[in-house]
Formats: C-alpha cells, sequence, structure tokens
C-alpha cells in the first residue's frame, strides 16, 4: 500500500498510473507454469488495498496469455469467448508441468464468468485521464512479418458507439494497411449482388476503422460443432461456405505468379482440370 500510494502521489490530476502485475490464481500456475517470483496478486486483495487507500476510479483489464508476452488484451467490458483461449506454449521463462489442457480449462470458466479470477496476469489503470474514447479490447499480431503485423483494437466512443481500428505495428505495415483498403473497395463493388456484405470502412491516416458487428462469428460456430462432434452439421456449414467462395471469387483463370511462386514454391497441379481465382485473395 505505501509503494502505490507514493506513486499516486506523483500522479497529475488527469493522469493514469499502469500497474502490469501477476495473478496469483493465474490459470497457468493451475496447469504446471511456475511463478516467476516478485508480486503476485489475486484481484480481490488488489481491489481490497484500492479500498484502503480510497481509490475508486480504477479498471482491471486482462493480459493474454499474460503482460509479458501479451497476444490480446480484454475488459470487463470485452471478455474472450469458449474458443478464444488456445494458446499452450508461452512459458518462455522456466520449465513447466502440462498438467490439463488449458484451452478446455479456460472454455469451462469462461462459461461459468470466472475469467477475470483466473487471468494469468493483471493490467491495473488507475485514473481516467478524461479520454473521449476508451479501448475494451486489442490484439497484436507480433508473430507476423513486420510488413503484415497489425494491432486491432475495439473501441467504445463517448457516445457509446463500439468501433473496430486497425492499424500497423511497425512502418513497414502502411502498405499494407493501404492494400487492406484498396481491397475493401474493390470487394464491395465484386459483392453488390450476392448474399453477402462488405463490413463499411474508412481510413485514418495509417489505420483502417470498422463498426463492430454482434453476432456469432463462423469460427466460434465450428468450434462448437467440433466439440459436440457433430459431424455432418459441421461438414454442411463448410460446405455451404466453400459453394459461397466460390460463386464469387472463383471467376478468373488461374495462372501461376512470381508472387505465388514466392509463397508456396512452383506447386505442382493434376493436369487436365481448369482452376480459378480471384483479384481479392489475401
Amino acid at each position: 500500500c505505501d509503494v502505490l500510494k507514493a506513486e499516486l502521489d506523483c500522479l497529475s490530476e488527469d493522469g493514469r498510473l499502469f500497474i502490469p502485475i501477476f495473478n496469483k490464481m493465474g490459470m497457468k500456475y493451475w496447469a504446471g507454469c511456475q511463478h516467476e517470483g516478485g508480486y503476485a496478486f489475486t484481484k480481490q486483495e488488489l481491489i481490497d488495498m484500492l479500498e484502503t487507500l480510497e481509490i475508486r476510479d480504477y479498471t482491471f483489464l486482462y493480459p493474454y496469455p499474460d503482460h509479458v508476452h501479451p497476444m490480446a488484451i480484454y475488459s470487463d467490458a470485452y471478455l474472450p469467448q469458449k474458443g478464444e483461449l488456445t494458446l499452450e506454449s508461452y512459458n518462455f521463462e522456466k520449465e513447466r508441468l502440462v498438467l490439463f489442457h488449458e484451452a478446455k480449462a479456460y472454455d469451462m470458466i469462461i462459461h461459468e464468468k470466472l475469467f477475470p479470477q483466473f487471468s494469468n496476469s493483471f493490467l491495473l489503470v488507475i485514473g481516467s485521464g478524461k479520454k473521449e474514447e476508451s479501448t475494451i479490447f486489442t490484439k497484436f499480431s507480433y508473430e507476423r512479418d513486420e510488413r503484415f503485423a497489425i494491432k486491432t483494437d475495439i473501441m467504445r466512443t463517448k457516445e457509446n458507439q463500439i468501433l473496430v481500428k486497425k492499424s500497423a505495428l511497425y512502418p513497414e505495415g502502411k502498405l499494407h494497411i493501404d492494400h487492406m483498403y484498396a481491397c475493401y473497395k474493390g470487394l464491395s463493388n465484386h459483392m453488390q449482388d450476392t448474399n453477402w456484405n462488405v463490413v463499411s470502412c474508412k481510413k485514418e491516416h495509417v489505420a483502417l476503422v470498422f463498426p463492430y458487428i454482434y453476432g456469432e462469428t463462423l469460427a466460434n460456430k465450428l468450434y462448437v460443432l467440433v466439440n459436440e462432434e457433430n459431424k455432418e452439421a459441421l461438414f454442411q456449414e463448410l460446405k455451404s461456405y466453400i459453394a459461397n467462395i466460390k460463386v464469387m471469387f472463383g471467376t478468373d483463370e488461374f495462372h501461376m505468379s512470381e508472387d505465388f511462386v514466392k509463397v508456396f514454391g512452383k506447386a505442382e497441379f493434376p493436369v487436365g482440370k481448369n482452376y480459378t481465382t480471384s483479384d481479392y485473395n489475401n
């Protein structure tokens, strides 16, 4: 408490204090990871400390898998859904045991609405900063080449509108953002007479901004069917999706380009078949 109080005394009226810290009850410790040493608190212990200091203006964020190697940062306004927390190999500091399947355990915890208590670590934010908009979720694609690495933010504006913002993590990523925007415009024209819609997109400097779309993703729908071992429904969903893709995008004759060879090499295809492609490919 004394250390925290000393830090807060240095904070300006509209400033914010960010405190990354491990959770004693983090899922990874139950699953066989060793504690890193140093300070670690449960969420309730931190809340008790804040109440002792009469601090009311604070927010908990939940880095995943933790604050040392974050791939995503959740908040109470945007918690993970079943099937999202699938990382198993992220412990780089010390040897660990593997006592159970973490992804399946997380699904149960998410269903019981207990994720905030079992998050591997916290990012405690004290002070509002008086910002007009707040970020309720962030995801990083560090694993990609720097030319394609992006950050995805889900934000709530002061008008309570939810927006999605994609921006380049590195300067080299500007061309990727430009390409995404060009594809958006091309796809909007290409799909005018289909049953699918392209999400509207606005370009802001080196970022793209989209409205947040509510609903179930196809990925989560397939994940549920896999867990239920409902093969018939699973294959039907996949066949329907593939059929729509072929109708909308399989319109041009495929020719092996230099860019294709750079990625896939000089692939060999069965002779006697015609292959189609599209102008809009990742």
